[in-house]
């Protein structure tokens, strides 16, 4: 198990929430104990990469552990993370309860309570006592870097709120510099948080404007669609193709960063495409800030790598019904309607095929098939829960076949409820169109139990023929 859960932060610290959760519950459910530290980092990597609910869900087991324990201070500390996640969540009451659970305990031996009661104590208008706090835990001389760079990361944040834009950049500057010494990735991680928040932080104190520049949304599922802020921008009056399908690739990217070697190879072939390629990057630089000014640098071009700046780009759809989806997972054995509701939520995201009418290009074909599949899970789960009497398990039942032919266990139950609604031709229609199908493609008949089905319901019909 400990070449797992390593498995699992090393997943953290790249960004890839998702896998490690997975990782992190396959684990819970074996039955074997989770240790304690593994818990509370990848607890803080799911709030720093934007999870709080994920985060809650770990942090609550882990704050059972740590009472078991004779530390009062590392308690204090879990508390302290458990409630800056509520915070984020918007779990106003459950913060409430942790701030009277611990509001008489000292809060600068445990960093992790000092950040929440200083974020806590910002929700409540008491923004100059927040700013007292963070000072004092500051000025200790008892921090380890990594403490320091949490605390600086949180009055960068705090500054940047109040409006105070140069003291903001430097602290956010020193803690960037800290987490580079460091080379620790969760900490770089809550770095670029940070600075999606602030926009311009990383920028010289004197360089930064009041406005921020709008971010980029993507809108993957379906038809493709960017989003510069509320605008959305005409991607098809793009001169050439290839600068939409550019952008396309770079945002479908987890870490937003791909070598150009690989973006020539895939669009252009080995032979050439260097410079096409930067006459590419160009246009779409154009496209993207046109009508700004000063024009925003959306796109990252060094060290023969090229992507999206994550500071400012707001995330896609995508990874958003990825969430929805992983979360679902994640509750299915222990709560069930909060899972069932992850699915809903995931659902209502997919607006369609991932990049709906783009050629099967060969990097999107795999990516596409994973979305449709998870799509169908969503499905299937929503519909085995459902009520087979209001219709809306059938309507589930019949989407999955759309999407999937083959899908034996949607076909059985979408013949079922067709005959039980009174429509037997239909139920009829259905298998018969599902054996077509079977014999052409793979040269096989339905599942015994589906050919069952079939003569009880011809049977039937028969019967009320004669009768009638």
């Amino acid at each position: 198990m400990a070449t797992d859960l390593a498995r699992a932060v090393e997943l953290i610290n790249r960004g890839e929430v998702l896998a490690a959760s997975s990782i992190l519950e396959t684990a819970r459910t074996s039955g074997e104990e989770i240790p304690l530290a593994p818990i509370i980092t990848c607890s803080q990597g799911f709030l720093i990469h934007g999870s709080p609910g994920q985060a809650i869900t770990w942090l609550e087991r882990a704050v059972r552990m740590a009472a078991g324990l004779d530390d009062p201070v590392v308690l204090m500390e879990v508390m302290g993370w458990l409630g800056l996640a509520c915070l984020e969540a918007g779990l106003e009451d459950k913060a409430t309860a942790i701030q009277e659970t611990t509001r008489r305990e000292d809060c600068l031996a445990a960093p992790g309570l000092l950040l929440f009661r200083a974020r806590w104590l910002v929700t409540r208008g008491e923004r100059e006592a927040a700013g007292d706090l963070y000072n004092i835990a500051l000025a200790q001389k008892r921090l380890t870097t990594a403490q320091t760079v949490t605390l600086l990361l949180e009055r960068s944040r705090w500054h940047y709120a109040g409006g105070d834009l140069a003291a903001a950049g430097r602290d956010w500057q020193r803690a960037e510099q800290l987490a580079g010494l460091l080379g620790n990735p969760l900490l770089l991680a809550w770095c670029r948080q940070v600075a999606r928040g602030g926009g311009q932080l990383g920028q010289e104190p004197g360089r930064q404007k009041g406005a921020l520049p709008p971010r980029l949304y993507f809108r993957l599922l379906g038809e493709f669609s960017v989003w510069r802020g509320e605008e959305m921008l005409a991607v098809s009056s793009w001169p050439r193709r290839k600068v939409v399908a550019l952008l396309q690739y770079l945002a479908l990217q987890p870490h937003w960063l791909v070598a150009r070697d690989k973006v020539v190879e895939l669009f252009w072939g080995e032979d050439g495409g260097s410079n096409v390629l930067h006459v590419t990057i160009h246009t779409l630089r154009k496209a993207l800030t046109a009508g700004l000014v000063p024009a925003p640098a959306y796109l990252a071009v060094q060290n023969g790598l090229i992507g999206l700046k994550p500071e400012l780009v707001n995330g896609t759809d995508l990874q958003q019904f990825r969430a929805c989806l992983q979360a679902a997972r994640v509750h299915w054995e222990s709560d069930r309607p909060r899972a069932l509701e992850c699915y809903r939520q995931a659902r209502s995201f997919y607006s369609g095929e991932l990049l709906a009418g783009v050629a099967e290009e060969s990097w999107l074909a795999p990516l596409r098939e994973n979305t449709r599949q998870m799509y169908v899970e969503a499905l299937v789960r929503l519909a085995a829960a459902g009520n087979s009497q209001d219709g809306a398990a059938l309507s589930l039942w019949l989407e999955v076949l759309e999407l999937e032919l083959g899908h034996e266990e949607a076909r059985q139950q979408a013949i079922t409820l067709l005959a039980k609604s009174g429509r037997k031709d239909k139920a009829l229609a259905c298998y018969q169109h599902y054996a077509r199908y079977l014999a052409r493609e793979l040269g096989l008949p339905p599942a015994p139990a589906l050919e069952k089905l079939y003569r009880q319901l011809k049977a039937g019909m028969g019967g009320e023929r004669d009768g009638s």
